[in-house]
Order: structure tokens, then C-alpha cells, then sequence
């Protein structure tokens, strides 16, 4: 089966899908991935593959800021409470991420080094959460203009907030002159990209792709719900089609991105329980235009056109761009009704699940209306029971994990309180 995803495009989805949501910790979060990459590279101790999951881990290390008050506060360089963001980061690359062996590094990647022996981590993490923290605090130094004092800067640091160790390697790839002190996103992405195109574990791939649709689940887990649902309906759907090999593959990335966009909508508008004003019905449908800025020169087109075309109807009255049938092939349609089918079968802000008999309903009707492809409703009729019993064993597996983090960010925070 040929490649339809690389470490490259990788690294761009991810950086553009989080730039929608705030793009001062995108900038940082890149500076800090490549200042660890310097710094890996001056180690000498890790190989390409560790390397890039390293590196992958760096770029994410303020993910848990998206899910907090504190984003305003991370481009200072000391924040009042650092643990919130940094147990959300921790819970998110533990479990909805392919790099869950570095979480710990996330967890710990605010704490002096003093401290660091008296909690349960392994030496690889505690080195690690230790080069992040470093890193962390060097971009600080230069987005605030210290520039070639950063040595200096953290020097009052040396006894208690980072190692000798990784202090000396700071040294050695400023030394040898490995860092491009002074900030220069151009050659920073570059050296990103070169890293990552040497990405080849396709494993893994699947897995990052699923890690951009919980990244939109940290501001709105209906959405998330409704996407993997979504996934699995086109799936079922595409195979009852004869779809098989690398069809089916863009089937499933098609699926899994095609609200990606919606992290760039207010969470007021996501989240609404009312029904939503004009303008605010403009917003949401903006989402489709944001996936595509996204996806854009990063995703195999047929891939990115099954993800863009969900709202398009066969009569030509969807958006965004009023296609008709002829316009629109067979796994753009299955995903079209998929998308359809999880809203009404599933849990939203607004609403409660509508009743099977009912999903049945809205669908013959839209069929029969010629909004919606009548061969795949009448797939997805024929199979709606075994289908939508799949879709809902998957739906409280995923809301049982979240309830399951959600205990144990509490247990966490609770921790560093002091109260247990």
C-alpha cells in the first residue's frame, strides 16, 4: 500500500491545525522543538527514529495550554501555575497520542531539577523533561530579546533548576555553533522539516492523524465523538462498496480529517445549546475553508477532497462551493452521509441522541429529496443495526477514556497541592 502520509506532512498538520488556536504557542512550541533537536543532536545519544519522537514531543509540550486559562500567561517567562497545562499535556500525550513513552518528560518539564528525584520517573524521562525545560526557558530568553545572553539568563538557575548535564550540552551546541541564536523561523522550520522527512514509521502515521482529532476533543468533545464515529460509519459503509487497499485507507484519513478545521471555531459556537444566530451558522461553516487551509499541499488531494466535500449535496445545495452529484464520488458521498448520520445518532451540545426509528426517517427523506446519495442510504439502512451498535460500543469506550483522565488529572493536581 502506498505512503499517503510522512513525517513532513506530519509536522505541517500539526503546527497549521494548532496555529488556528493560537498561534503564539505554535511559534514558541516550534522554537523549542528545534532548540531540542540541536541539543539531541549535541548528546549524540539517540537515533533518528528517537530523535523525531523526541522532537514531536518538544513541539507539543504546552499542548495542555489549549485546554486552560493560561495561554496568555505562557509567553511570559515565569507563569503563576504551571502544573494545570502540564498535567493536561501529560494526560493528552499518555493517552491520545503515538509518543505516550515521553509523557512523563511533558509532566515534569516545569520542575527544577532539585526536585526532580523525589517523584516516580525513569532516568530517560527525568534527562528528557530536563533538555524540554531547558529548551523551554532559552526560547523565553530569546522571544523576550536576550538573544546571546542566554547562558547568562539561566545561569542563576544552574544549583536548582537544571542539571549540569544538560547545562554543558546548552554550552557545547552554542560553542560549536549548532543553534542559530537570535530567532530565525525559516531555517528553524527547515531543520524541522529535515528531520521529520526522515519519518518512516507508517504505524505510527495513523495514530498522529487521530492525535489531530483529539487535539479538537480538548475544546470540544462532542466534536471528537462525532468524528471517530464518523470514521467508523465510512468505513463500514466503504467496505459494503467493495472498497479495499488504499481506497479504503484515504476513506478512513478523509473521515478522520474532514472537521479538522472546526479547532479554529470559537468554543462559544461549538458548544452552543442554542440554536445559532445567522452569522454564527456563517462561522461554523467557515470550518470547511479552515480544513482546507490545513490540509492544503499536505494530504493526498483525493483524501483532502473526501474530507472538504461532506457538506456538499447531490442537488447542489450544500457548500461550499454547491456541487452536484455528478461532482461527487462514491467515498466522498459515503462520508457525506456518515458525517450525517453520527450528528443525529450522537450525544451534541444541543441535543440528546435521536432515536434510531427517527435517523431512519431524516435519512429516507433527504434520499428521497435528492440531497443525498440514494445507493449509500439504502447501504447504510440495510446495515443501520449492525452498524450504529459498532459506532456506539466505540463512543462509550472513547467517553469511559476521558472520564479515566479526568480522575486522574485530579488525582495529579490534588498531588502537587500537597493534599494527599
Amino acid at each position: 500500500m502506498m505512503e499517503l502520509l510522512n513525517g513532513t506532512n506530519l509536522f505541517h498538520l500539526i503546527r497549521r491545525s494548532l496555529n488556528f488556536v493560537d498561534e503564539r504557542l505554535v511559534g514558541h512550541g516550534e522554537q523549542v522543538a528545534y532548540i531540542v533537536l540541536k541539543l539531541l543532536e549535541e548528546d549524540g545519544g539517540y537515533d533518528i527514529k528517537q530523535r523525531c519522537s523526541i522532537v514531536f514531543t518538544a513541539l507539543l509540550h504546552d499542548i495542555g495550554a489549549y485546554k486552560t486559562e493560561e495561554i496568555d500567561n505562557m509567553i511570559r517567562f515565569e507563569t503563576k501555575d504551571v502544573w494545570e497545562h502540564s498535567i493536561y499535556g501529560y494526560l493528552f500525550v499518555k493517552y491520545l497520542s503515538p509518543l505516550s513513552q515521553y509523557a512523563p518528560a511533558i509532566l515534569y518539564h516545569h520542575m527544577d531539577f532539585v526536585d526532580l528525584p523525589q517523584y516516580a520517573c525513569d532516568n530517560e524521562n527525568r534527562k528528557l523533561a530536563q533538555v524540554i525545560n531547558l529548551a523551554d526557558r532559552a526560547a523565553l530568553c530569546l522571544e523576550l530579546g536576550s538573544g546571546n545572553q542566554i547562558l547568562e539568563v539561566l545561569n542563576e538557575y544552574r544549583a536548582a533548576k537544571f542539571s549540569p548535564e544538560v547545562l554543558n550540552l546548552l554550552e557545547k551546541t552554542l560553542k560549536n555553533g549548532k543553534l542559530f541564536v537570535g530567532t530565525n523561523p525559516e531555517k528553524q522550520t527547515e531543520a524541522l522539516e529535515n528531520l521529520f522527512h526522515q519519518w518512516t514509521d507508517e504505524r505510527k502515521n495513523e495514530q498522529f492523524l487521530q492525535m489531530l482529532v483529539f487535539a479538537i476533543d480538548f475544546r470540544s468533545r462532542f466534536t471528537v465523538a462525532h468524528t471517530f464515529a464518523t470514521a467508523a460509519i465510512s468505513m463500514k459503509l466503504a467496505r459494503n462498496f467493495g472498497i479495499k487497499g488504499t481506497v479504503l485507507q484515504k476513506v478512513k484519513y478523509g473521515a478522520f480529517l474532514h472537521d479538522l478545521g472546526k479547532v479554529g471555531i470559537p468554543l462559544d459556537i461549538l458548544e452552543s445549546t442554542e440554536k445559532l444566530s445567522d452569522s454564527d451558522m456563517a462561522l461554523m461553516r467557515s470550518h470547511i475553508l479552515l480544513s482546507e487551509d490545513i490540509i492544503s499541499g499536505q494530504i493526498d488531494e483525493e483524501i483532502a477532497l473526501i474530507a472538504l466535500r461532506h457538506h456538499e449535496k447531490m442537488d447542489g445545495s450544500g457548500y461550499p462551493k454547491g456541487l452536484c452529484g455528478k461532482d461527487l464520488t462514491i467515498p466522498q458521498r459515503i462520508v457525506a452521509i456518515a458525517d450525517i448520520v453520527s450528528a443525529l445518532n450522537g450525544e451534541r451540545s444541543y441535543k440528546k441522541p435521536f432515536p434510531p426509528e427517527k435517523v431512519k426517517a431524516i435519512l429516507r427523506e433527504l434520499s428521497d429529496s435528492g440531497k443525498i446519495c440514494p445507493k449509500v442510504t439504502s447501504a447504510m439502512l440495510e446495515h443501520f443495526d449492525e452498524i450504529i451498535g459498532e459506532v456506539n460500543r466505540g463512543s462509550k469506550e472513547l467517553y469511559d477514556l476521558y472520564h479515566k483522565m479526568e480522575d486522574e488529572y485530579e488525582r495529579i493536581y490534588l498531588q502537587y497541592l500537597g493534599k494527599v
